[in-house]
């Protein structure tokens, strides 16, 4: 099956979608490209089969099997109408919007659709190493799980730290704990314009924490889980994961070198051509995700 993809939102994000994108297309994977931004400056040298500045202009010139919204996230949820309107599936960029009643009534609307919400570290090669059966029998029962993110990047215009970066961080944990957030009470230990921590308390007994921030000193990409056999440190960065167990081994775990967001596109694709109705993450993980953010994420300075 030949499929097309239309790529919405050509910024600093888009321009990486688009590069795997392009590369996709070289190999074969995919037999047609559009891009679209209503800047038309940022389409500008990208590689294409077309370019739009409007998203109806290339929903109504276009046989698209699928469309990446990669755009701010008050425009998802009315740019992924229109594409679920002309029968495309949909990989959208985290998070859905930052409107919770909006979300729901949204999600009421996907049954027997396509719909991949970009919460790209689920498909990261390192913690589906830390989630196989060997690792999980090496750790043990998970209690806590850590992620720190911190990058020298300036902060974007309009972003605030829990809805921008830690929301990562708790999809991380809430996966990784296989436990829905509703289930966990928050508690804040910094809060700020650029940087947000804190610690997730759950009524079942195991603990979260993220700590997250722009124009930090260094690059910081890590993920820690602990069990009660030991623990597993990550570097989503390098891609170095190691595991230091209880009985006083320390050992490195061989991580497969593919790139997230490759997965990411393989995983769309393959939900493309089979037409089989995804929602990814399912309905009730974006919907406890979404009236989480919605407690939280919106009290930051």
């Amino acid at each position: 099956m030949d499929v097309a993809i239309g790529l919405v939102g050509c910024g600093r994000w888009g321009t990486n979608h688009h590069r795997v994108l392009a590369t996709l297309r070289t190999e074969g994977r995919i037999h047609r490209l559009v891009v679209c931004d209503i800047d038309a400056s940022k389409t500008d040298g990208l590689e294409a089969d077309a370019h739009y500045t409007s998203m109806e202009a290339m929903m109504a010139n276009e046989q698209l099997h699928g469309v990446a919204i990669v755009t701010p996230p008050e425009t998802h949820l009315s740019l992924a109408q229109q594409a679920f309107e002309n029968e495309a599936a949909v990989l959208m960029e985290k998070p859905l919007s930052e409107n919770h009643e909006a979300n729901q009534r949204f999600l009421s609307t996907v049954d027997g659709k396509v719909l991949v919400v970009g919460y790209i570290l689920r498909h990261h090669p390192g913690l589906q190493k830390v989630r196989s059966p060997e690792v999980r029998k090496a750790l043990g029962n998970i209690t806590s799980v850590r992620y720190l993110r911190r990058t020298q990047r300036a902060r974007p215009e309009g972003s605030t730290p829990v809805a921008t970066l830690g929301v990562h961080g708790v999809d991380v944990i809430a996966w990784l704990l296989d436990r829905p957030l509703a289930l966990a009470t928050t508690r804040f230990s910094a809060r700020g314009p650029d940087e947000s921590a804190a610690t997730l308390s759950f009524s079942t007994g195991e603990t979260g924490f993220f700590d997250v921030a722009w124009s930090a000193g260094e690059e910081v990409r890590i993920v820690e889980v602990e069990g009660d056999g030991g623990q597993a440190r990550f570097d989503f960065g390098s891609g170095a994961l190691m595991l230091e167990l209880n009985d006083g081994t320390t050992r490195d775990v061989s991580v497969s070198p593919s790139e997230p967001l490759r997965a990411e596109w393989q995983y769309f694709l393959e939900r493309c051509r089979s037409l089989n109705p995804t929602v990814f993450p399912s309905k009730q993980r974006l919907l406890d995700q979404s009236a989480w953010l919605d407690a939280h994420a919106h009290t930051e300075p």
